[in-house]
């Protein structure tokens, strides 16, 4: 392939560049174009704003991060849509300003035009392409956005790196596919089991934490601060230890106030209880809890 000088910033370029670097904007490059322009030899190409003579236009096909600040875009012209060659003089890299839109970023024209590389014209058969890669710098490499959705080629070179990626990620698909499958055929196997874990864990709570409740009303015949109010609560589900507890709520009382509930003298089948305060009858509603062994 011909030569081509290094590539230059435009006016407009290094004004957006100026951009990127204060963070204003984010780098978006939009497209690559070739064209036939002819150059003097210290012909300036600061002020140009586009090719001299531009012939095609494609999208980025890809982006190789260099190093902090600068990218490598790759691009494929093809003669498709020619109907006169033309000799590949010139190239310019488009980007958007987010004050003049989309301008001439970069260029770059031929060492010598003489020996520069001829795109010949379709002819309706084999379609002949060139490849350029342009290095350009710009603020943040990891930042640069190439726009999508302009019908980029994708390098042969790329082409065989993705399809061998997905060939991986097909392998990798049908090894988890493969565990799942193991795993969900392990844990069909052990439903039984573990329903029936769940059931005997189901009755062993309900043993140590079986509850009994019930309401008794108490009396008291003397005057306060005398009380005859205890006696006794039997218990139906017999408690197999002592380890029990009695939760009370006072519901009713009349010719006073209750006072204090006690529970005391606990035994396995049985517990007294009593009030102490000024109250002639006390009616308590009680919640036997635990005490119970499997």
């Amino acid at each position: 392939m011909a030569q081509f000088k290094a590539g230059v910033l435009t006016a407009k370029g290094l004004a957006l560049l100026a951009k990127w670097q204060l963070g204003s904007t984010t780098p978006t490059i939009t497209r690559a174009v070739i064209g036939s322009g002819s150059y003097g030899e210290s012909e300036s190409l600061v002020n140009r704003t586009a090719l001299k003579s531009q012939k095609l236009s494609v999208a980025i096909s890809t982006k190789y991060i260099q190093n902090a600040s600068t990218v490598l875009l790759k691009s494929i012209f093809d003669n498709t849509t020619l109907s006169t060659g033309f000799k590949v003089t010139e190239i310019g890299i488009y980007a958007i300003d987010p004050d003049d839109g989309e301008i001439l970023y970069s260029m770059a024209v031929s060492e010598d035009e003489s020996v520069a590389d001829y795109l010949p014209a379709y002819n309706g058969t084999y379609p002949s392409t060139i490849v350029f890669n342009y290095q350009v710098e710009v603020s943040n490499a990891e930042t640069v956005t190439i726009q999508a959705g302009s019908g980029a080629y994708a390098p042969a070179d790329d082409f065989n790196d993705l399809k061998e990626h997905t060939a991986e990620l097909t392998i990798q698909a049908a090894a988890n596919s493969l565990a799942i499958a193991q795993l969900v055929t392990a844990i069909l196997q052990d439903e039984r089991k573990i329903a029936e874990m769940r059931d005997a864990h189901d009755a062993l709570v309900a043993a140590v934490f079986s509850t009994e409740t019930g309401t008794t009303t108490m009396t008291n015949t003397k005057d306060y601060p005398f009380n005859d109010s205890k006696k006794t609560v039997a218990i139906t589900n017999t408690r197999q230890t002592l380890f029990y507890d009695v939760e009370v709520e006072v519901t009713a009382y009349s010719g006073g106030l209750p006072g204090n509930v006690i529970v005391s003298d606990k035994q396995l089948n049985g517990f007294k209880i009593e009030f102490d305060g000024s109250a002639k009858s006390v009616t308590v509603a009680y919640k036997i809890k635990e005490g119970m062994t499997v």
